[in-house]
């Protein structure tokens, strides 16, 4: 166990930018076998501090640091007291600076997070910048759902607590969804603790059923058609938008949402930012939940990782 920090430490790490846990003064990188390994990969650029420690005792290991977004951005839309950004920024721009110039190999889940966090810090000649993308472990999808052609069921899921994750399904609500025909559409919020007011807006409408803390989220999605995710903030992939396309449904985004899926046809995957692009995805939408299914088998199984990875490293 890591003991409580004191009150000095605490405002020192805080105040130099270079840590912001009391894992990280224990943790003596000195004393691993490091050496012993070919490569090492740093999951978050977040602890890019270790890869200039790694890189100063063995130059001779290959880093490899997976960044998961561009870090300011992801935590600009964190609500915390506004004396805390300057700090914040400093560690942030600490470790992923550090991450960016030390490593050999830089990954990123987008084109968009590459092209932001070299805007930010630079390039190094030593470093190589790759898009990698998404890729995880895809079990087999149960098809057997019920089919009502009289309605179009459409589902969002998320932290409905958070800002990041009820802001976007408030806006949905007010901008698309109450100018929507009723007799056509049905649509399921469910999440975690639903914030008050999402809750209030979509008691306006008879067709909107919210569902908190859901055990599982399973049968929601096998009894829609359409996956929406109407988050318009934050940074890095949108992983929302798997939970729609491993059940086999096309997923309709906010703009701003679909970096790192641009492989998928718009049927699977399209984006809107009014009502009649909003209108235009639903026409467009492929309800072959199968053939939904295995584009997204095609595109981010973890087989399609692997692969991508060892050209990676061997190039």
């Amino acid at each position: 166990c890591v003991s409580e920090r004191g009150l000095f430490s605490k405002i020192f790490y805080f105040v130099t930018g270079k840590c912001v846990d009391r894992f990280t003064p224990n943790f003596k990188i000195e004393k691993k076998n490091i050496g012993n390994f070919t490569h090492i990969f740093i999951d978050n650029a977040m602890l890019g501090r270790f890869a200039k420690s790694i890189r100063m005792k063995w130059p001779g290991t290959k880093i490899i640091t997976l960044h998961h977004n561009f870090e300011r951005k992801f935590y600009a839309d964190s609500k915390k007291p506004f004396y805390k950004n300057f700090f914040i920024n400093q560690v942030i721009d600490y470790n992923q600076s550090l991450a960016l110039k030390y490593s050999d190999i830089n990954l990123t889940f987008t084109q968009k997070d590459l092209t932001e966090i070299e805007n930010a810090y630079g390039s190094y000649p030593k470093s190589r910048n790759e898009v990698f993308g998404f890729y995880e472990e895809v079990n087999q999808c149960d098809f057997g759902y019920k089919k009502d052609d009289s309605l179009i069921k459409l589902i969002i899921t998320g932290n409905l607590s958070l800002e990041k994750g009820y802001k976007g399904v408030i806006d949905f609500m007010n901008d698309i969804f109450l100018k929507l025909d009723s007799k056509k559409f049905s649509l399921i919020i469910a999440g975690k603790n639903p914030n008050c007011e999402l809750l209030k807006i979509t008691k306006m409408k008879e067709n909107v059923q919210v569902i908190a803390n859901p055990k599982s989220m399973s049968p929601l999605l096998q009894n829609a058609n359409i996956y929406l995710n109407p988050s318009s903030i934050g940074s890095g992939i949108k992983i929302r938008n798997f939970d729609g396309l491993r059940a086999g449904l096309p997923v309709i985004c906010h703009a701003g949402n679909e970096y790192g899926f641009e492989g998928f046809s718009k049927g699977s995957f399209s984006v809107y930012n009014s009502l009649e692009s909003f209108k235009d995805s639903i026409k467009g939408a492929n309800l072959n939940r199968e053939s939904v299914y295995n584009e997204y088998k095609n595109n981010n199984s973890i087989e399609i990782g692997i692969t991508k990875l060892k050209k990676l490293l061997d190039d």
